[in-house]
């Protein structure tokens, strides 16, 4: 099946291969026309799970997802598809995601004027901390040793908490405060966080993506490449490249080592790195592919759009209020 479908351009079609690709193992139908010399392709790719609410975050075991419904942060039972737990908020909530040890949920919540981030015990399910902010917190993340908060403002600011002081120990402004901070990411090995914001109203300039060092707690890079306004950022595995998402449906690469892009892709607002292998999810435009990053072939097309969010051993990938299977798996594709 994978030769029939990587060789599609050469085959002269006289039949019909159906794969079912939701199945770990695919089931493959045959409709036979005599002569046969090839078979074309229909490949249906279902969801495998739906759920009420957009799909935010896996648990790193893999057991729960995290999901955002309105104002309220809904946490379920991937065996089962039941709701563990409900948080709600007074606000609008636009990022969920859990702690890398699994026991805590923060979440980003606001509107144009009010916003915060709170962090909940998964054990106890209490509030443990919430930090105020002015404006829409967009982006929430823990860093990858659990001990601190990143988040993205509408205000214009990116801030770092120490979630044991329960005190913030850096903000970092982009321009003159006025281009709203739509994600922050730690890298894998904790060395970087970088942020995508948009265009600067008041200086009338961008810094669409900012490196910062976490060691010295200062700026390092900035990447204005004039395509608009990004909207998500994510880190490859190895903490070697930085994929972006940007307004102008553009996903583009650059390894971080040169600061030279080094590949882009269509359906690309939104981008997400796969824990296993070099594979990115992008989204957009009523779109979501994934693209082996080492190729560049583009290895699946889903005809929906939303934030893409691999689970931690990459074989499901949620995107709005579906969870998919992937072909990928700790052996490689």
């Amino acid at each position: 099946a994978k030769s029939i479908y990587d060789n599609q351009n050469r085959l002269i079609v006289k039949g019909i291969l159906t794969l079912d690709v939701a199945d770990r193992i695919s089931l493959a139908k045959l409709m036979i026309q005599d002569p046969v010399t090839s078979f074309g392709i229909n490949t249906n790719i279902n969801p495998v799970l739906r759920y009420d609410g957009t799909i935010a975050s896996f648990s790193p075991d893999d057991k729960f997802i995290a999901a955002i419904k309105g104002n309220k942060a809904l946490v379920f039972n991937l065996e089962t598809s039941q709701q563990v737990v409900e948080f709600g908020h007074k606000y609008s909530l636009t990022s969920v995601v859990f702690s890398p040890d699994g026991k805590l949920l923060a979440t980003g919540f606001g509107d144009d004027y009010h916003g915060g981030a709170r962090v909940f015990n998964l054990e106890t399910f209490q509030q443990i901390v919430e930090f105020d902010h002015i404006g829409n917190v967009y982006s929430v993340a823990f860093s990858p040793d659990g001990k601190y908060l990143a988040t993205g403002c509408k205000d214009g600011n990116a801030r770092i908490f120490n979630l044991e002081s329960r005190q913030q120990i850096r903000e970092f402004r982009h321009g003159w405060g006025s281009c709203d901070v739509y994600c922050v990411a730690f890298s894998p090995d904790g060395k970087l966080l970088a942020t995508a914001s948009g265009y600067d109203s008041i200086a009338r300039e961008s810094e669409l993506v900012t490196l910062i060092d976490l060691q010295n707690r200062l700026q390092i890079d900035k990447f204005d490449n004039g395509y608009g306004e990004v909207f998500s950022v994510a880190f490859s595995p190895d903490s070697e490249f930085l994929a972006t998402g940007c307004y102008d449906n553009k996903a583009r690469i650059f390894n971080l080592s040169t600061k030279k892009e080094t590949a882009s892709y269509d359906y690309g607002e939104y981008v997400a790195w796969s824990p296993i292998g070099s594979y990115l999810a992008t989204s957009g435009k009523g779109k979501t592919q994934i693209i082996n990053t080492s190729t560049g072939t583009q290895h699946y097309l889903y005809d929906v759009e939303g934030v893409p969010v691999f689970s931690p051993d990459g074989r499901f990938l949620a995107i709005g209020d579906a969870i998919y299977r992937t072909f990928i798996t700790v052996e490689g594709a």
